[in-house]
Parts: C-alpha cells; sequence; structure tokens
C-alpha cells in the first residue's frame, strides 16, 4: 500500500457501496424476523378482510329498510334469534323487515349493507326501533380495507417493521424469506490493547475501539464476529486477518505511517488491494478501505471516536447495502444551529452536538468547543452535523443534523 492522496468522503462511500453486494438470502420463521430485510417484494396473496366486517357491536340491517325514518318516526325491525360474531360462520341472511344482533369484526350477513350500533337503537319485545338516518356501508369494513389482493406488502430490500409483519401474519405466512444478517469481523490492533477482564497496567488501554465497532455492527443488524486483538506486528496481523470468515472486515488501529503503523505491511502479505488510504473525513482522514476476493477491509484509526465518525459516515450505508436495505436510509433532522462552524480544511468535518426541541423548532448546540473531558461530551451528545470542507455554518441557519443512535435510545430533550 503506498500514500495516496485522501479520497473525498462521497468519492470514497461511492467506490466502497460499488464494491459490495447484499448477502444471499435465507427463509426463516416470521416471529424471529423482526427488523430484517424482505429478500423479495411481498404481495397479498388475498384482499384482507375477505368479507365485509362489521366496525362496531349492535345490529346488521338492511339500508333499504330505513329509508323513511325519523326521530319522531322510528322504524321497528324484528330481531332474528341468531347473534353474528366474528369466527362464527353463519349461513342465515337478514330479510327485508329484520335486523340480526352483530358483533365487532363479525361478517355482515347476507341481506344487509350497514351496522347500527347499539347507541342508536332500541330494544322493544323482540323488535329494534332506529330512530336516526343511516346509509348503506355505515360501520361496515368493506373487503379489502387493510390489504387488496395482489398489493405490495413490502418490497424487497424493505426493513420489516412490527405493522408489516403483522399484515404478513394476517396473510397467514409463517415464514419468510429475508436477506442474511451480514458477517462483519471485528480486529483491534496495537500492542497496548487489553483485553476486559484483564488487569489494567500502564500504560496499556482496554479495545474499547473493537468493542464499540462490534456494538455499533450489532446495533445496525449486523453479526459481529470478534477476531480479538492483534500486536503491532505486520505476520500477526495479516494472519488474523486472512482467519476470519465474513462478508466485511473492520481493523481499528495502525493505520498511519509510523514506525509501529503496520497494516499497510499486513494488507500486503495478504494481496488486499487497497482502493483508498486517507480519507476527507475529520476525525478519521487516516482511514483506508481495500478489497480481496469480494470481501472489503474497513481500516479506521484507533481512536474509538475518529472510527465511530467513519462508521457512521461509510461503515453504517456499508452494511445496510451488505443486508440488502437502502444505504441512504435514515433520517436527516432540520435544526436550527446555535453557533458558527467554520471548516478551512480540505476534508469535510463531523461536529458532534446536542439537539433539543424547543417550541419552535430542534436546535443544534455544536460540543467540540466544551472544555470539559471527552467522556463528558460523550455523555451529552446525542447528534451530528457534516460540515462540507472549505465552508462556514453560520449561526441560525438550518442545517441538517443525524442522530448518533435509533431514536429510541437517543431520546431528543426539550429545552430547559
Amino acid at each position: 500500500m503506498k500514500t495516496q492522496h485522501p479520497m473525498p468522503l462521497a468519492a470514497a462511500r461511492q467506490a466502497l457501496l460499488a464494491r459490495s453486494a447484499p448477502c444471499p438470502s435465507e427463509v426463516i420463521p416470521l416471529p424471529a424476523a423482526l427488523d430484517r430485510v424482505s429478500a423479495r417484494d411481498l404481495y397479498a396473496p388475498r384482499s384482507l378482510p375477505e368479507q365485509a366486517r362489521s366496525r362496531m357491536d349492535g345490529y346488521a340491517v338492511a339500508g333499504s329498510d330505513l329509508l323513511d325514518v325519523r326521530p319522531e318516526r322510528p322504524v321497528l325491525l324484528r330481531l332474528r334469534p341468531e347473534t353474528a360474531a366474528a369466527g362464527h360462520p353463519l349461513e342465515t341472511a337478514v330479510v327485508p323487515g329484520e335486523a340480526m344482533r352483530i358483533l365487532t369484526g363479525a361478517p355482515i350477513p347476507a341481506g344487509a349493507d350497514l351496522v347500527v350500533p347499539d347507541e342508536q337503537a332500541h330494544l322493544l319485545s323482540g323488535r329494534v326501533a332506529i330512530a336516526t338516518a343511516f346509509r348503506p356501508g355505515d360501520w361496515v369494513l368493506p373487503p379489502g380495507a387493510d390489504v387488496r389482493r395482489g398489493e405490495p406488502i413490502a418490497a424487497a430490500g424493505r426493513i420489516l417493521t412490527p405493522a408489516v409483519l403483522a399484515l404478513c401474519a394476517a396473510c397467514g405466512w409463517d415464514a419468510i424469506e429475508v436477506v442474511k444478517r451480514p458477517r462483519v469481523a471485528v480486529l483491534g490492533t496495537g500492542d497496548e490493547l487489553l483485553e476486559l477482564g484483564e488487569p489494567w497496567r500502564a500504560p496499556m488501554q482496554y479495545c474499547n475501539s473493537r468493542l464499540l465497532m462490534e456494538w455499533l455492527v450489532a446495533a445496525h443488524g449486523g453479526v459481529a464476529l470478534n477476531l480479538g486483538n492483534a500486536a503491532d506486528d505486520a505476520e500477526a496481523v495479516a494472519g488474523t486477518l486472512d482467519r476470519a470468515e465474513a462478508e466485511a472486515v473492520i481493523s481499528t488501529g495502525g493505520t498511519g505511517f509510523g514506525d509501529r503503523d503496520v497494516l499497510r505491511d499486513a494488507w500486503n502479505i495478504l494481496g488486499i488491494t487497497p482502493i483508498f488510504r486517507g480519507l476527507g473525513l475529520t476525525p478519521g482522514g487516516g482511514s483506508a478501505f481495500g478489497v480481496k476476493n469480494g470481501t472489503g477491509y474497513l481500516a479506521l484509526p484507533g481512536s474509538p471516536w475518529a472510527a465511530e465518525a467513519v462508521f457512521m459516515q461509510l461503515g453504517l450505508p456499508w452494511l445496510r447495502s451488505l443486508a440488502g436495505a437502502d444505504p441512504d436510509a435514515g433520517t436527516l433532522l432540520p435544526a436550527v444551529l446555535e453557533s458558527t462552524l467554520n471548516n478551512r480544511r480540505a476534508s469535510a468535518r463531523m461536529v458532534p452536538g446536542r439537539l433539543q426541541r424547543s417550541a419552535a423548532a430542534l436546535r443544534f448546540q455544536p460540543l467540540i468547543t466544551d472544555t470539559g473531558s471527552v467522556f463528558a461530551r460523550i455523555h451529552r451528545r446525542n447528534a451530528y452535523l457534516l460540515v462540507p470542507e472549505f465552508s462556514t455554518l453560520e449561526k441560525g441557519c438550518i442545517v441538517p443534523a443525524a442522530l448518533y443512535d435509533p431514536a429510541l435510545h437517543c431520546p431528543i430533550p426539550l429545552d430547559p
């Protein structure tokens, strides 16, 4: 691997995604499919409901019997002895002059075309008195109201949410074809790294960068495979990377050009072809990406926060692409910038901050000028902003902010 000029972030993302393909598919039980990605287009095999159903407890009647109803002149209909209930087939029809007791969800009996709710009907010695006008179709759920036969339920690449899976269950599917979760092998490099559980000793440090990558992979739908830590030795790093059985490989550390930065030599040993070395992103400019036999290798800096920045910009869309999902999925939230940001570098700058709700709008407060510790800033932040190269974002302008984590785990607080 030889020195290259940093690749602009957009170009690096395009180059990485161009060399990734979705994993193969598998069929799994429907109850296990939450948050998985559909491998094919799904269409409703039949309309739901197949028959018109009642939306209320009340009485099924024919609209033709209520044409002349008046508050001062109610219609009296003979009450049939049967009750229409969900899950109980009923062969009896309603004939003119009759009403049938019906419960919510029950099929509308033949001869009836509307439902009079209990609140607007009165029982009088085996008859039902109705003093309010109704039209055919009132309080009736028509066939296909939930979904019509042949209607798309989910497109290939759609993340299967609880609501989509509920439709699939209503169609009677007990299994579904999904894209396999991408396996991502994660390696930490550095003589200084300790595993959790090992006693701390100076000048060592625990492998939080590698663990952060494993947790990010798992949080976003991948299967993280722990390759452990490798010393700053090219042969050791190459040997560990070579054992990875995964669709993608992420390593942390060793991406510089110092005497102990051995990743480029390890890639040379393995025959990994570099696509870029150096990235137009701050932090994370030392990152690299290469390929061998269809497997991608993303090398990130040893700093956990630089590695995280690159993961959010490159690793996350890569993971989505491997999972068969839209790599551009995700929500950018328009927010008012609380302080001016200047970026005089030739690389994009990822700025952490705090997104808060005010009465009028979301507001983004950058945290880069905080005087507290890194851990204190990590505790306070919940979003980030990408500032383009050689640009200034003025205080008060509207900027696209993104959450670090799903909203369930990263709530947006109200301004005090």
